[in-house]
């Protein structure tokens, strides 16, 4: 035996280390992309839910947005049928003035056979309304206003004449900004025609008050003339005869000034304007009566109110509706008392029926016995009276004469406190047309 010890093969340890190493990274990689992978399907899973989520939210507002769109159909096929089933014409424009909404009524009262959107709203009626009135109307409503005009309207298809009120109004959304216009179209054909039968027996009625009043009021005078011309037949005396003539001049005047009366209230009134003060004319009104005033024991005050205006009216027929209140007033106070009289302006406000833009209102206060409760609705009535002497036009007459200068009158009375009249000129035009 030799003395070499044996040969043993053994691993390099360097080289086994590497491989671990790499071995630990790719199972390290292995876990990580496992993971990853993991976390992937986890997050296509969520995104897979999310968008099954949202396919069933859009489905359901899909779903409610039908619903919805089917509702707003059926509202509007509703609102079509409600526009077409109303007996008052309908028509609406946008802020082109382009008609959007019309109902088979509007067409009807035009006499058309249809009227279609789109179509100019002024388009739409000129034809059947006069270009003014339609002008009037459009530029009403355009400027935010609102206006009513009765106009006749001529209808080929049917007999007669068709009586339309047309009242224009501007559509303004919750913030008061505008959108449009609407007209509506009422027909007032029957209304007419009742009224024109109503104003035809009243006429009747008025004639026959007015013939028993004539017949009553020219007797007492002709009686008188007929007594002092017997009498001065039979008279020497020169001074007896010239005092029954004076007489017979008296009676006769009176049955004059009630011809003059009754013809001042049969004849249509056409005013001979004007521009005056209403506060001068006021004051003439006063200087004449005051002596009549200062008889009776009456105080007459004048006052006015703001500065002066002018208005245009008849001179003469202000004069005398202004007299005859003032007589009536005397007449009140047979004890004396006093009238106060004054001029006041005014605007955008009603008088009966109409709107006044603007107006001069004088006014005349007495301290008399007042107007009982269930006469004052009738003291305008042509032929009304309570006094045995009247002859019941003097206040029908003040109606009428400012009716003809487009103002109005009123009467405020108390009984045992006196009696308030007063009387409304306008100053500018009014917002309602009659045609």
């Amino acid at each position: 035996m030799t003395g070499k010890a044996p040969l043993v093969s053994r691993p390099s340890t360097e080289g086994s280390t590497t491989d671990h190493g790499r071995a630990v990274q790719w199972l390290e990689a292995a876990a990580h992309w496992e993971r990853s992978a993991q976390d992937l399907v986890l997050a296509y899973r969520a995104l897979e839910r999310r968008i099954q989520d949202l396919d069933l939210a859009l489905q359901a507002r899909n779903r409610a947005l039908e619903a919805s769109l089917q509702e707003r159909e059926k509202l509007q096929e509703l609102l079509v049928c409600i526009l077409d089933g109303l007996p008052v014409g309908v028509l609406v424009w946008d802020l082109n003035r382009a008609i959007v909404r019309v109902n088979r009524a509007a067409a009807t009262f035009l006499g058309r056979a249809k009227l279609d959107a789109g179509q100019s709203v002024r388009e739409s009626l000129v034809g059947s309304v006069p270009e003014g009135v339609v002008d009037q109307i459009v530029e009403t409503v355009g400027r935010g206003g609102s206006c009513k005009v009765d106009h006749c309207v001529s209808v080929p298809e049917a007999p007669g004449k068709r009586w339309i009120r047309f009242h224009g109004v501007a559509l303004t959304d919750g913030k008061a900004r505008q959108l449009g216009g609407l007209v509506t179209l009422e027909d007032l054909t029957e209304v007419k025609a009742m009224e024109e039968e109503v104003a035809r027996r009243q006429r009747l009625a008025a004639m026959g008050e007015m013939a028993a009043s004539i017949a009553h009021e020219v007797r007492n005078p002709l009686g008188s003339v007929q007594l002092f011309a017997s009498l001065m037949s039979e008279e020497d005396s020169p001074e007896k005869r010239r005092r029954m003539m004076a007489q017979v001049r008296g009676a006769i005047s009176s049955v004059d000034r009630l011809l003059s009366n009754l013809l001042t209230f049969a004849r249509p009134l056409r005013p001979r304007k004007q521009r005056l003060n209403p506060l001068a004319l006021l004051q003439e009104c006063l200087d004449f009566v005051e002596p009549l005033a200062r008889q009776k024991g009456i105080e007459l005050r004048l006052a006015s109110r703001g500065p002066a205006v002018f208005v245009s009216v008849d001179p003469e027929l202000l004069k005398q509706a202004v007299l005859n209140i003032l007589l009536n007033s005397f007449q009140a106070m047979p004890s004396g008392g006093t009238v106060r009289a004054w001029v006041a302006t005014g605007h955008a406000e009603r008088c009966g029926e109409k709107r006044m833009e603007g107006f001069v209102e004088i006014k005349l206060e007495d301290t008399g016995v007042g107007i009982p409760p269930e006469v004052l609705p009738r003291v305008f009535d042509p032929f009304f009276t309570t006094r045995p002497e009247g002859s019941g036009l003097g206040l029908s007459l003040v109606h009428n004469i400012l009716g003809s200068h487009g103002g109005c009158v009123w009467i405020e009375s108390e009984q045992g406190r006196g009696t308030t009249v007063r009387m409304r000129i306008p100053t500018r035009s009014d917002e309602e047309i009659q045609e």
